[in-house]
């Protein structure tokens, strides 16, 4: 497997054919440094779990704090020690909390009310079970603070772990650099910290970097997450999208001032 745009070919592709995906230690590496492929096999062994301890027959007695508990010890634990090399990015952290609150839908006890309408208890029982994973504790925040603790751990080691080093390779910085080339004072579709970066080599949906992912979940766990009007649980794509929207106010403001 290459990088995803290099032009570099293996000198015999019938016995070693280019492969889009391998698996390293447990993690499945994508050629473009997305984890979409990692995340679609950890979701389907999360399930697995789930019906395999807290959905099946021999659960069926447990209260609803028991099989809360029986979720954390059975399907936390499936996926806990990946997450913290996974870069934070909104659209999996969305994933996973809407896995957690479908598994909790099916545990908590939510009556069905009286001239109510299957649509309206459907998104009563949603409502109920993402203001319990609030309370309880979401996934993607239990991600932000793995991300964090990783990132911490990794640039303490300047001798010990060689991801430090590759940490410091074209990172944010040198990102701002490039985009420093193309912003003029009157652009609008391209700052600091957004825009063009002439760095491309191929075409596709561009992966989020490390560095962002640190720097968005560090934000979540600072942002609010609950509504202002009816006190109700926010969704982690609001938490997210209030996040970067403060974190890229702050480092505009940062940069017209310096």
């Amino acid at each position: 497997m290459v990088c995803k745009g290099n032009p570099d070919k293996p000198p015999e592709g019938t016995e070693w054919p280019l492969a889009k995906t391998m698996t390293v230690l447990g993690h499945i590496v994508q050629n473009d440094g997305g984890i979409r492929e990692d995340w679609n096999h950890t979701v389907a062994s999360m399930w697995r779990c789930y019906w395999s301890s807290v959905g099946s027959k021999r659960a069926k007695n447990l209260s609803a704090a028991g099989k809360a508990l029986l979720l954390q010890r059975a399907v936390v634990s499936n996926f806990l020690w990946k997450i913290s090399r996974w870069p934070f990015q909104k659209s999996v952290a969305i994933l996973l909390d809407k896995t957690q609150c479908k598994m909790l839908s099916h545990i908590l006890p939510c009556p069905v009310g009286v001239g109510g309408t299957v649509d309206l208890y459907c998104r009563r029982r949603a409502r109920l079970a993402r203001n319990v994973s609030i309370e309880s504790g979401a996934w993607s925040k239990l991600w932000c603070n793995r991300v964090g603790r990783w990132d911490q751990h990794v640039r303490r080691g300047v001798v010990y772990h060689f991801c430090h080093d590759l940490m410091l390779h074209h990172s944010s910085q040198w990102l701002l650099l490039q985009r420093a080339v193309s912003t003029t004072e009157n652009s609008e579709r391209c700052t600091l910290t957004a825009g063009r970066t002439g760095t491309r080599l191929n075409i596709g949906r561009p992966q989020p970097r490390w560095d962002s992912g640190v720097q968005i979940a560090k934000a979540v766990l600072e942002t609010r997450v609950m509504s202002e009007q009816g006190g109700n649980a926010l969704s982690i794509g609001t938490i997210v999208r209030n996040a970067v929207i403060a974190t890229r106010q702050f480092a505009d403001n940062f940069a017209l001032n310096n």
